[in-house]
């Protein structure tokens, strides 16, 4: 008798196993296995025969993220063309110069504040020396200059030649690369050659001259930034025996910008 049960608790078993094949050997027995197992085990049966359902609907949500994904950012693109675009009607009028957008292309993390690269180049006839602004601000000016792209350099570099005023004032003086306690996304210049009488404080606004007096700095192209343009704030002074310098805190931050306007003279 034991072995009589026990041959057929193991038929029981063999049963429900071929039973449970069958539905990947005949996917129309699925149904019929469902109404059969579903009121006995309901959330067993569920969860073992969605499977597949799951992965095809998890697949199904993956595409679906990355074209949101996608859409998302060709949004933001088009915000920060945008916003480039609104800040520049906040610029004077200048009839004289046009103005030409460009996209950041190649921008190391570690050299970024010094120099990147730009999508315009000499189809748009651009040429080195032309001023570079992030919004109304002035960043830098173009070094080089090839068929499809230009390199910019900022004004943390000393090579770029910026003669600016000290807005409000008759003082002018000259930008001579970058002065440390740079933090994240800031970037602060030396502003050299100010008058030592000159009344000055922080907090004063620099602006560019429009003009330079040096040979070599219009050779360099410094004689094409128009004046009035705003480069940043005065944030301490100090005094030398001939001078006064100042460190200003530039007001394009160097990190948060993925398009820039140059300004060229119309022919």
């Amino acid at each position: 008798m034991r072995r009589f049960l026990k041959f057929l608790w193991i038929l029981s078993l063999v049963a429900v196993f071929f039973l449970l094949l069958l539905p990947y050997i005949s996917p129309n027995f699925r149904g019929y296995l469902d109404n059969l197992v579903h009121p006995f085990l309901p959330k067993v049966s569920d969860q073992f025969y969605s499977t597949t359902d799951i992965q095809k609907e998890n697949e199904k949500l993956r595409k679906e993220l990355a074209k949101y994904e996608s859409q998302e950012d060709y949004w933001n693109r088009l915000f920060e063309e945008n916003k480039t675009l609104r800040d520049l009607h906040k610029m004077p009028d200048r009839p004289e110069y046009e103005t030409v957008l460009s996209q950041v292309t190649v921008r190391n993390p570690l050299t970024g504040k010094f120099r990147f690269m730009i999508d315009k180049g000499e189809k748009e006839k651009l040429i080195p020396g032309m001023p570079v602004l992030v919004g109304p601000n002035l960043f830098g000016r173009i070094l080089e200059v090839e068929k499809t792209h230009s390199v910019v350099g900022s004004l943390a570099m000393k090579k770029v030649l910026v003669y600016c005023r000290i807005k409000g004032t008759e003082v002018f003086g000259r930008l001579s690369g970058e002065a440390s306690g740079a933090g994240k996304g800031e970037l602060f210049c030396k502003l050299i050659w100010l008058s030592r009488d000159a009344e000055l404080k922080p907090g004063m606004v620099v602006i560019t001259s429009g003009f330079t007096v040096e040979e070599h700095a219009i050779e360099a192209g410094a004689g094409l930034i128009p004046g009035g343009i705003e480069i940043g704030k005065i944030v301490s002074l100090s005094k030398n025996e001939k001078y006064q310098e100042a460190i200003v805190s530039l007001s394009a931050h160097w990190q948060h910008f993925d398009y820039v306007t140059i300004l060229k003279k119309k022919e």
